[in-house]
């Protein structure tokens, strides 16, 4: 008996991009509904919308990843050689180059780390942030924590656009250009190693050895990194890949983008939001390209930013970017916290009492003492001067403790506490030039943990006074603002009240500004 022949369905079956369309359609639709009825914000279709990127986005090209081989007591010739390259007679010279904000530890440990193998560091800061803050130039009001450093260091200023509105990527990009020049005043050659990375890529020392002695590697090349978050108590994973370093030729630009399809494996670490103080991280937030994920000011509380440090929760409340659900499940929730601190930084290990906040159980941070610098600034309030303040380095301590200062307080301070040089000089209210005077020199026996501290945490003046133009709680605040005391060889004393645009709460204290003549009264 034949066997019945199967009846093929004429129907087609339903296509893969059919469903999705139909997926993306019934979403939208909802999101529409509920947007017009006033139930969905922002945040929460940013949220959908990454739940759903497998949907609607492709994951880019991946890397042709080079095994990265060593051990230590193996000499650099062998290493070259199991890489497939061959060792150089003399080794290469390398040029460290990066663009730098505020991360003050990460550079101690980077330069320490790199030393022995880079010729010159290569820095560039700006006075503003990407997204146009104006910000102290750090990096050059703490030079001298870098002074061994000294005959290896070209340092640049890019000057930056104070809230200028525009795309804070665009921003970044010119800074990178800007990069180009800088290298070669630093007297970079064809054939030099450039490292180019941010301050928290830092390539492991044996990586740029080996690149320093061997030939036979790719012109461009990436560093894949081993991913942190906060501290090297939270490993993340291995997907850093910015980092590259080239054989500079004369087509070379420097890029923080992809620019190769070749990396090398497990070549160092990168270490994100790896501060010391909880004001960096306020900084860094409303500083940097992404500061649009800063969606509601809660973001920028101490406290919340403290929570979220000890648990390993993420900022800006997001979901990982990933292209697949299952990764995209694998990384939802909290970063795992490691006990292990093996294969981090060595200088790292040598300096831990100094630096236990990067370490497995420091979580805890401090929330850090006013340290803006605003150099010569000109401030057009009501009762119109110029003013010359200092306040860098000043005292550590939790801002509950400001407020009570026996310093910030004192109208008439003990001659036995010296305090840093501050200084308000009167001008004419139709005077618009800066001040013609310089401040004096501080006396000898001063020191950095007796300054004069207007530690209350607010946005720099200059800002604050820009503000005031747009927004009418900033005005009252700059009205506010006014000398309660102006004489020379005496005490200086400015009380303000305000309510910054990114708190919700309000600070109040007072600044009390006096001269180094004072000393003797």
């Amino acid at each position: 008996m034949a066997p019945k022949s199967q009846r093929v369905s004429s129907r087609p079956r339903p296509r893969r991009f059919f469903f999705v369309f139909v997926v993306l359609l019934v979403v939208l639709v909802a999101l529409c509904v509920l947007g017009m009825l006033g139930m969905f914000s922002v945040t929460h279709v940013q949220k959908m919308s990454y739940l759903l990127r497998p949907l609607w986005d492709k994951p880019p090209t991946p890397f042709h990843h080079i095994p990265h081989y060593y051990a230590e007591n193996v000499s650099t010739e062998y290493l070259c050689r199991l890489h497939g390259w061959s060792p150089r007679p003399s080794p290469r010279r390398v040029f460290d180059a990066i663009i730098f904000s505020n991360e003050l530890d990460l550079l101690e440990i980077r330069w320490n780390e790199l030393r022995p193998y880079v010729a010159k560091f290569v820095v560039l800061e700006a006075n503003t942030t990407f997204t146009g803050i104006p910000k102290p130039l750090y990096f050059s009001r703490n030079r001298r924590r870098f002074s061994n450093f000294d005959n290896m260091v070209v340092h640049g200023v890019f000057p930056g656009r104070v809230g200028s509105g525009r795309d804070p990527f665009r921003l970044e990009s010119e800074q990178r250009v800007a990069m180009n020049e800088l290298l070669r005043r630093a007297g970079i050659a064809d054939g030099d190693l450039v490292i180019m990375s941010d301050a928290d890529e830092i390539p492991s020392p044996h990586t740029v050895k080996l690149l320093q002695w061997c030939d036979g590697f790719p012109p461009v090349l990436h560093l894949q990194l081993r991913n942190y978050m906060y501290s090297f108590e939270f490993p993340v994973d291995y997907s850093s890949w910015r980092a590259s370093v080239h054989i500079y030729g004369r087509g070379t630009q420097y890029r923080h983008s992809r620019q190769a399809d070749v990396i090398l494996s497990d070549a160092g670490w990168h270490c994100s939001f790896c501060f010391r103080h909880l004001r960096d991280f306020v900084l860094k937030m409303t500083g940097y390209s992404h500061a649009d994920r800063v969606r509601r000011k809660e973001f920028l509380r101490y406290s919340r930013i403290q929570k979220v440090i000890c648990s390993g929760e993420d900022l800006y409340d997001m979901l990982p970017e990933e292209y697949t659900f299952r990764d995209l499940i694998k990384k939802m929730g909290p970063i795992p916290s490691s006990a292990s601190a093996v294969h981090v930084p060595a200088y790292l290990i040598q300096n831990a009492d100094k630096f236990k906040f990067l370490l497995p159980g420091g979580c805890l941070r401090s929330p850090g003492s006013l340290s803006y610098d605003l150099g010569l600034t000109k401030l057009n309030w009501r009762r119109s001067f110029s003013a010359l303040f200092s306040l860098q380095n000043a005292n550590e301590g939790p801002f509950q403790q400001t407020l009570t200062d026996p310093v910030v307080q004192a109208r008439r301070p003990d001659p036995q506490v010296p305090t840093k040089f501050e200084t308000i000089r009167p001008a004419p209210p139709e005077t618009t030039g800066e001040p013609s005077s310089t401040p004096t020199s501080p006396p000898e026996g001063a020191t950095d943990k007796q300054t004069l501290g207007a530690r209350v945490i607010y946005r720099q003046l200059k800002t604050l006074q820009q503000r005031s133009r747009q927004s009418p709680t900033s005005q009252r605040a700059v009205n506010k603002l006014g000398l309660t005391s102006v004489k020379p060889d005496h005490n200086l004393a400015l009380t303000f009240e305000y309510r910054s645009h990114l708190r919700s709460n309000r600070d109040e204290g007072e600044i009390v500004f006096r001269e180094w003549g004072e000393q003797s009264r």
